[in-house]
């Protein structure tokens, strides 16, 4: 469809003389005009030989020759459109294709920019050298490969795909500051993770999304001051936990209900407390204890000595 006032016509070169050509236009109706095209249109390059059609487009009194192809040096104009456009190097301040109100793309001296609607934005700089996306980035469509900004909502992670499923491990910075490694869901749906910050380092065997949001979690925590393991399952009620620190001055071993240290495989325990109190080699806890006071005759000696003979055996330190 043609614009509105213009028509297509096609007319025949009649003669050309130095610098004009004639031209016989036809109406489409049977009737047919002589017109003389100015120099600039005139030119070998632009009609064909005398008795050659030549297409033209009529817009108003002013007509404008339509060639099937010009070969020229150079084109200035306020405004050009082309629908196809085949050249070797172009000169220009800027050169933007698309929609520039929605998806677009920008060539320019500061490089070039590909941008979306909603601002996602490739930027690539010629001055600099640097390169800025600011969606999601993927290393490849599927199977194995990292992906950078997941879902354009997580600029502070990459993700680590598996080759066999969609399973993945990730590195986040997150805003505490903190560096998080997370490796993918595991077994019983627990996930291992390392976690640093500015207080010291933590790696976890979690069940849940990360270490921060846990059913179940063995950590070992590491900081200036201390080093900690512990175990926590936050499914009982009262949670519970084991925990062994290490400090400056001691060594504190916790548990919601007892602690128990083995040596040698299958060995029973050398050391069991609970919240009733303490025992070793294998026997049940013991609260503590009174004894006599200090025995001032035979008699009330060994009444003590019975009693701390009773005392050692119950503890499974003597039998």
């Amino acid at each position: 469809m043609t614009a509105p006032h213009m028509r297509l016509i096609t007319a025949e070169l009649r003669s050309r003389d130095g610098d004009t050509a004639v031209v016989a236009i036809s109406d489409g109706r049977g009737g047919e005009e002589l017109l003389t095209l100015p120099p600039e249109y005139s030119s070998s390059q632009f009609l064909p030989d005398v008795g050659g059609d030549v297409p033209l487009l009529m817009q108003g009194p002013v007509p404008m020759v339509m060639p099937r192809q010009i070969a020229v040096d150079a084109i200035t104009a306020k405004e050009a459109r082309f629908d196809l456009v085949t050249a070797m190097l172009f000169y220009g301040a800027k050169i933007v294709f698309g929609d520039p109100d929605g998806n677009h793309g920008i060539l320019d001296s500061a490089g070039i920019r590909l941008v979306t609607a909603d601002g996602t934005t490739i930027d690539l700089n010629t001055p600099t050298g640097n390169a800025l996306i600011t969606g999601e980035y993927r290393s490849a469509e599927s199977g194995s490969r990292f992906v950078i900004n997941p879902d354009r909502t997580n600029p502070g992670e990459i993700r680590f795909y598996s080759a066999t499923d969609n399973s993945y491990g990730s590195i986040k910075a997150n805003a505490v500051p903190e560096l998080e490694i997370v490796g993918p869901v595991g077994l019983a749906g627990f996930t291992p993770s390392v976690e640093l910050n500015e207080v010291g380092a933590e790696m976890a065997h979690s069940k849940g999304l990360d270490s921060t949001l846990t059913t179940q979690q063995a950590k070992v925590s590491v900081s200036a001051a201390w080093t900690e393991m512990t175990f926590t399952d936050n499914t009982l009620t009262p949670d519970a936990f084991g925990r062994v620190t290490v400090g400056p001055y001691d060594i504190q071993i916790r548990h919601t209900a007892n602690v128990t240290i083995k040596t040698g495989a299958g060995a029973t325990s050398r050391v069991e407390a609970d919240t009733v109190g303490v025992g070793f080699n294998g026997v049940t806890p013991i609260a503590r204890r009174t004894v006599n006071a200090a025995a001032a005759t035979a008699a009330e000696t060994q009444t003590l000595v019975n009693q701390l003979r009773t005392l050692l055996i119950d503890l499974g330190l003597a039998q």
